[in-house]
């Protein structure tokens, strides 16, 4: 899967592949998961290999495979040229969610589809369900990650001058619709910063600056407390570290969300476009719509300023 959070989901499956061959694992993703960040000291993994899913990226996803020597393959994805590729780098034990479209690309195990259309449509409940299919130790329901120590030592250290509490705002997501509009971001970043004083910083990657500054901008002038991260160059496993220093993090369904729960921070999520998935972490306090469930056309809308702060209000005070 492309992004931090479908990475994250996974965690508790690549562990227990780990614990069901009592070695840790060689994990194969897209650098746009940032998995050797992510997993940089995580005992289930021992390598991170990147690979991209292009024509050219596939080609050379067969070579590291083959350079590898792989003795099993377990396959999380549902796409074809993926088991394609596995088969054709020769590794002898392929195992994999199976659709009908990678059966003859795989010889081991039984797939989610072994019984007609799987009992789940998404990936992580189908990965639970293979593990079940394939008598492996089922995974731990809660997504966990740790910071380096060095890394959160040099976060602490870059910002020694910065006030308790930190508050981390997820103000961006992929998908548009998933976004709280900018103006209310800054309008509870005002109301948080009044009431708890602390800082405020804001999450979001260079090419979101757009997004960052429209919440910047309705901040006051003398907004020192507001620190706009997409303006910064600081590496991905800073981020991971500042986002486990923070004592609460708020925003939207993202990566960060996902991330930051792992990470065992106190986490809230905006779930006004739809409903929390069933991948989602027992970590991760939802916040829904005022006047009705999450909704498409209007349920970011009607998320009220005045709902989150009452939702957050009691863990900041408990920081304080």
């Amino acid at each position: 899967m492309p992004g931090i959070g479908d990475l994250v989901w996974h965690q508790p499956v690549l562990a227990a592949l780990a614990r069901h061959h009592g070695a840790p694992i060689i994990l194969f993703a897209r650098p746009s998961s940032h998995a050797a960040s992510l997993f940089h000291d995580a005992p289930f993994c021992a390598e991170v290999v990147a690979f991209e899913r292009t024509s050219l990226g596939l080609l050379a996803l067969i070579a590291k495979l083959r350079r590898h020597r792989l003795d099993t393959l377990y396959l999380l994805s549902n796409r074809p040229t993926l088991a394609a590729a596995v088969a054709l780098a020769g590794v002898p034990n392929r195992y994999g969610l199976g659709a009908p479209s990678q059966m003859p690309f795989l010889n081991r195990g039984r797939s989610v589809y072994d019984r007609g259309t799987p009992a789940h449509d998404t990936p992580v409940p189908q990965c639970r369900e293979f593990l079940a299919r394939n008598f492996i130790a089922p995974a731990d329901p809660v997504p966990s990650l740790t910071a380096a120590p060095f890394m959160r030592d040099a976060i602490r250290a870059m910002f020694a001058d910065a006030p308790r509490p930190w508050t981390s705002l997820g103000v961006t997501a992929t998908q548009a619709a998933r976004r709280w509009p900018p103006g209310r971001f800054a309008e509870l970043a005002i109301s948080l910063h009044a009431r708890h004083g602390g800082t405020i910083f804001l999450h979001g990657a260079p090419h979101q600056r757009g997004i960052l500054a429209q919440v910047t901008a309705a901040l006051p002038r003398d907004a020192g407390w507001a620190i706009d991260l997409s303006q910064s160059t600081m590496a991905f496993a800073h981020l991971i570290a500042l986002l486990a220093e923070s004592d609460l993090f708020i925003g939207n369904d993202s990566g960060p969300l996902n991330l930051s729960a792992a990470l065992g921070t106190p986490s809230f999520g905006l779930f006004g476009n739809a409903a929390p998935h069933a991948s989602l972490s027992p970590r991760i306090q939802a916040i829904l719509p005022d006047g009705g469930p999450p909704d498409e056309r209007d349920g970011m809308a009607r998320l009220a300023v005045a709902r989150v702060r009452a939702a957050v209000d009691g863990a900041l005070m408990q920081v304080a």
